[in-house]
């Protein structure tokens, strides 16, 4: 009975060990400059916010469609400029009740401006202020960026808090 324990043990330790999770480095070596045409965008997050002793909160998730949308990378200056448009499908979840709603022309919040490669981190300034994106994924052909932000949407008094993580999928043109 101890083999077999030892056995149940290492298998689990093997296939443990060995997931493919462990290889979290993506290939971020390509060059960004140049136009790149999006072909997703998806992001998730949460909404809390609290009123009269009452906490609530709503999950949502949504999806790009009707993708015409495109950013591209000059460099000497640094800019990066935007253009095109999406639509978003919207799914929000408050208490159990799901409601899905389309949204055009969706705003991703990339307007032109200037921007600087610093790692694995695009920062650009523009007239919104700055913004950080993390490059997922980098290649000759392939461009993934991923937005992550808390924002403070505290009112009147009431708390609240959104928590948004999105993810940009682009081609080169």
């Amino acid at each position: 009975m101890k083999k077999l324990n030892f056995l149940f043990v290492a298998l689990f330790l093997v296939f443990t060990s060995c997931s493919k999770d462990d290889d979290s480095s993506s290939d971020t070596s390509g060059d960004i400059l140049g136009k790149w045409d999006m072909t997703s965008y998806d992001y998730v997050g949460k909404t809390v916010t609290s009123t009269q002793g009452q906490t609530l909160t709503t999950d949502f998730v949504g999806e790009a469609f009707d993708i015409d949308y495109n950013i591209a990378f000059e460099e000497n200056p640094n800019e990066i400029t935007s253009e095109g448009s999406f639509s978003l499908k919207l799914t929000s979840t408050v208490l159990g009740q799901a409601t899905t709603q389309n949204i055009s022309n969706f705003d991703v919040g990339i307007t032109s401006g200037t921007w600087e490669k610093n790692g694995n981190e695009i920062i650009t300034k523009s007239i919104r202020g700055e913004a950080n994106m993390k490059i997922e994924e980098l290649t000759n052909t392939s461009l993934v960026l991923s937005i992550e932000e808390e924002l403070d949407l505290s009112q009147s008094g009431f708390p609240g808090t959104s928590n948004i993580k999105a993810v940009l999928s682009f081609k080169r043109n």
